[in-house]
């Protein structure tokens, strides 16, 4: 399987591989919302960027572990001149595109540990045309540089030159720097080298050097981190993690301490494994890993073990209800190396493969298309967000209705006069209130009086509160309640309304019925 064929020559693979390339920053250019703002961990991430961009040094007053990212996008940030705070936002997101792309390289190089070259480069095709990858890719977050050095790292680390080897764990530095789960990846890479190299002489040094380069790496940052935010990043969190697995698990007596339940982890896990080989990988990966299995060499089972290991930091998160599918990302690479044993199965079955190859690379063409068409239609996220736009200045302190609501941690920023400015320069903020635990709007108000709660904003979503979804239905009945907005009067399909509250006829209405 290791053979590499002299059918294509490096100068075609250049010239596919940027083919390819083109073809993925295309997609993502047409399905990137240039016009609206990056939200939720990307929004920190832009904070920490635009406050590094005006201090020209890493800014204090950030909680942000995962600080490498942000730290590049504030240099990027420093070269643009703007006052319009969208124009950051699209450069964060199209950076994010653009590392994504540049992936297909490391892919190609991985596959080719395995396949030869045809092969490789429909391995890259794979990831690169990949709709989870490129709707995550526009986002602006922090996974497309995770996925990047962490497959550059297992193929680095897969090489049969030692020199190379070490370079491996230099990347494994950045790998945890950029987010601080990577860590957990030392953990195979040294059971693997003393696996490899046990019966070589000066293993012990050799491995002492491997581990100083990859303390080295990760040093300085550390440092930095220290000073500027008060912890490591690393072994700080991934002890909290740990602890919260070993204490506030299902087991513990106080229920209000139960954030981690591993039979719910585990029902996740699974779901969600399932459900990320749709559509691409769902006819490839079974096939695949039963072809894998058979007759396992070092590479193959060095890719098991990193591939287990990588889902722990998922396992963690569908433990605590933490639903995402941009946890498993990181073992895209694994099922593309699965579903191309599969795809050289039966293109040597029917003695076809490259019309095989071909007519795949055209089918997850059109089925990733026609995934993104339906997954990444911003329409309603355009409402929301013009829709907040609208409403900011006369809101300070409203109920949280996410994701819709996070639009207003930006909208703030179109009431200042320069950009950029540094986050805590931003005078005003609208206070998000939680509807968690409350079952009807009369202790809701009662509640959160006293922090200045003088709107309440329900749209038409029915996994709202039931008691919001009642108002919405019904205001006639809430005569405490008056309706300053009403989205479908100005067009939009997002059906949205806004109250403002009468305390005082609250008030009155709470002692008649007294």
């Amino acid at each position: 399987m290791q053979k590499i064929t002299k059918e294509i020559t490096n100068n075609n693979i250049v010239l596919i591989l940027t083919s390819i390339s083109i073809l993925g920053i295309l997609i993502r250019l047409i399905f990137l919302p240039f016009n609206l703002p990056v939200s939720f961990d990307a929004l920190s991430y832009f904070w920490y960027a635009i406050d590094m961009s005006v201090l020209s040094q890493f800014p204090l007053g950030h909680d942000i572990a995962n600080n490498l990212w942000p730290s590049m996008l504030g240099i990027m940030f420093s070269g643009i001149n703007s006052d319009n705070f969208l124009d950051y936002s699209n450069a964060q997101r199209i950076l994010s595109s653009m590392i994504s792309v540049i992936t297909v390289i490391p892919i190609f190089f991985l596959c080719s540990r395995f396949f030869d070259r045809k092969l490789s480069l429909l391995g890259s095709s794979l990831f690169i045309l990949d709709p989870r990858v490129i709707h995550n890719s526009t986002l602006g977050i922090i996974e497309p540089l995770f996925i990047l050095v962490g497959v550059t790292t297992i193929f680095l680390f897969l090489s049969e030159n030692k020199k190379i080897i070490y370079v491996s764990f230099a990347t494994a530095a950045l790998f945890s720097l950029i987010r601080y789960e990577g860590i957990l990846i030392i953990i195979p890479m040294t059971a693997i080298f003393w696996f490899r190299f046990r019966k070589e002489k000066k293993v012990i040094i050799k491995y002492i050097i491997a581990i100083t380069i990859f303390v080295l790496i990760l040093t300085p940052m550390i440092i930095i981190r220290e000073q500027t935010m008060g912890y490591d990043g690393l072994i700080s969190h991934v002890s909290d993690g740990a602890k919260a697995a070993i204490v506030n698990n299902e087991l513990n007596e106080d229920v209000d301490q139960r954030k981690f339940f591993p039979l719910l982890g585990i029902t996740n896990l699974i779901k969600y494994l399932g459900w990320i080989l749709v559509p691409n990988f769902v006819l490839f990966v079974p096939i695949g890993i039963f072809l894998f299995m058979k007759k396992r060499d070092f590479k193959k089972n060095s890719l098991l073990i990193i591939g287990i290991i990588s889902l722990i930091p998922a396992f963690y998160a569908y433990s605590r209800g933490i639903l995402d599918t941009r946890y498993l990302l990181i073992i895209y690479p694994i099922f593309i190396i699965f579903s191309l044993y599969a795809i050289n199965w039966v293109g040597e079955k029917i003695h076809r493969r490259n019309l095989i190859l071909v007519i795949i690379f055209v089918g997850i063409s059109i089925s990733s298309v026609a995934f993104l068409d339906i997954k990444m239609d911003n329409k309603h996220e355009i409402e929301a967000f013009q829709i907040a736009l609208k409403n900011t200045p006369q809101l300070s302190v409203i109920n949280s209705y996410e994701p819709e609501s996070v639009y207003y941690k930006v909208t703030v920023i179109n009431e200042i006069a320069e950009f950029p400015v540094l986050r805590d320069n931003v005078n005003r903020k609208i206070l998000l209130l939680s509807t968690n635990n409350v079952n009807t709007i009369e202790d809701f108000l009662i509640t959160n009086e006293e922090k200045g709660l003088k709107h309440i904003v329900i749209d038409n979503i029915s996994e709202r509160p039931k008691f919001l979804n009642e108002i919405f239905s019904n205001e006639e009945n809430f005569p405490y309640l008056k309706k300053i907005y009403d989205s479908s009067k100005n067009g939009y399909q997002y059906h949205l309304k806004i109250f403002e509250i009468d305390y005082n006829q609250f008030n009155e209405s709470r002692k008649g019925l007294s």
